[in-house]
């Protein structure tokens, strides 16, 4: 042992004390398996990193989408209510008319009116 030589429980020959060496390869062991799980544990991030991009490109589609429809609905709602203007303007011209239309019918109806008259009294007289 003093001159860094030692025998281990096989008596083979070690330069490293069989206790240490023993800890020293548990400790590899438990190096690799710590290695492993934390390849394990990058793939599993990565797996994840990957579904949360895609869902991220899924909702930002989603969100794309829903964008584009409210402005087709606001769209379609002026456009609604420009129909709705248009619509009351022709209805108001045509009020407008109609009643010009009655007026028109009401002076006629009265100008024919007095030309039978007239022509009652020509005839009556005749």
């Amino acid at each position: 042992m003093k001159s860094g030589i030692y025998f281990d429980e096989l008596n083979k020959i070690r330069v490293i004390d069989p206790k240490l060496a023993d800890q020293s390869t548990k400790l590899k062991d438990e190096c690799k398996n710590f290695i492993e799980k934390l390849d394990n544990f990058q793939t599993l991030t990565d797996k994840f990193i990957k579904i949360m991009d895609s869902l991220a490109s899924e909702v930002e589609n989603e969100k794309l989408c829903a964008i584009g429809r409210r402005n087709m609905v606001q769209s379609m709602t002026k456009q609604n209510e420009l129909e709705k203007n248009q619509l009351q303007a022709l209805l108001m011209e045509k009020s407008l008319e109609l009643e010009r239309l009655r007026i028109e019918h009401h002076s006629m109806q009265k100008t024919m009116s007095e030309q039978q008259d007239v022509l009652d009294r020509l005839t009556y007289y005749s």
